[in-house]
């Protein structure tokens, strides 16, 4: 049977290329028991900085960045489609795409709603 990872290293480019300058710059996620909670729990660092976070909280953090990272590539096939297919300036697609992502905001707040 498959064991599921306990460890998991990201490394994450600088915003002015896709190097890793440092070791700061990683993405750390590894899983840990507290030894007077007696729980589960997910320890997380980035660029120095580390939080441990309950496993709920870890699923709800995994799912927001899926959920942002998803969002991001369709934001880029809208830029894309609306410069690039339907010639629109760079003023009409910021608009256009402040709209689509108004309006998916609001389709996930309905999808949230009781």
């Amino acid at each position: 049977m498959p064991t599921m990872p306990t460890k998991g290293r990201l490394p994450v480019p600088t915003a002015n290329d896709d190097t890793v300058d440092n070791a700061d710059d990683v993405f750390d996620v590894t899983s840990i028991f507290g030894g007077v909670s007696k729980q589960p729990l997910v320890q997380v660092t980035f660029r120095g900085e580390q939080v441990t976070l309950r496993v709920d909280d870890a699923k709800e953090v995994g799912l927001s960045l899926i959920e942002a990272s998803c969002a991001a590539e369709f934001d880029a096939v809208v830029y894309r489609v609306a410069s690039q297919k339907m010639g629109l300036s760079i003023r009409e697609t910021a608009n256009l795409l402040q709209l689509m992502r108004e309006a998916r905001d609001a389709l996930w707040a309905e999808r949230e709603a009781p």
